[in-house]
């Protein structure tokens, strides 16, 4: 027998697969509460942060930060790896 954590990662990570959009649609396909899914990826959201951290890939937050980094970098060719995504927006204006 599963345990619910067995069964919750499981459809998680199939979430995870089919690219569920919305904080809200991983919540439905999974079946767990919104806010369930919120707190979870806080969660892991600041564990991912930390580890970054210490291994000394944390992002830069802002332009001044990022200037710096760049001026210590002998290679000036970066890769830029970023997804556009358009924004859902309601067809009817009054609702």
């Amino acid at each position: 027998m599963r345990t619910y954590l067995e069964d919750f990662r499981e459809r998680a990570a199939a979430a995870g697969v089919a690219g569920s959009g919305s904080l809200g649609q991983v919540a439905a396909s999974i079946g767990v509460s919104q806010t369930r899914v919120s707190r979870l990826a806080g969660v892991l959201l600041a564990g991912l942060n930390r580890v970054l951290d210490q291994r000394g890939r944390l992002p830069a937050r802002d332009g001044a930060q990022l200037a710096q980094r760049l001026a210590a970098r002998p290679a000036k060719v970066f890769a830029c790896d970023g997804v556009e995504r358009g924004i859902l927006r309601n067809a009817d204006p009054d609702g």
